[in-house]
């Protein structure tokens, strides 16, 4: 697997909502799947198969405690992250586009263009 395949490994394991969810949860504190379960009010089935891509895209980590398997982000900059995101998605498109001087949008609209 190439680097731009791992990034968009990364990419599509946080485009799912329970999973940013769990995300945010494991943000503020490691937390066992019982207590996932609780808070997102899902399976422990479901929760747990998120968590499985959560894992395999090297987002959290995974420790066993006695019979308790508990989940923690795998790197601080998982957090950050999460929070650009949350910036990102509360901003308004016409407050973030960005036109560059001189720009009349032609460029968009000519045929063959993207």
């Amino acid at each position: 697997m190439n680097e731009y395949q791992r990034r968009a490994a990364s990419v599509h394991a946080l485009a799912h909502p329970v999973r940013l969810q769990i995300l945010e949860m494991l943000a503020r504190h490691p937390t066992c799947v019982c207590d996932l379960v609780s808070m997102t009010r899902r399976r422990q089935a479901y929760v747990s198969q998120q968590l499985s891509v959560l894992r395999a895209a090297g987002l959290v980590n995974a420790k066993k405690d006695g019979l308790y398997v508990c989940y923690q982000l795998a790197w601080p900059e998982v957090g950050k992250l999460l929070e650009t995101i949350r910036f990102i998605s509360t901003q308004h498109p016409e407050k973030t586009a960005v036109q560059h001087e001189g720009c009349d949008l032609r460029c968009r609209l000519s045929p063959g263009r993207n």
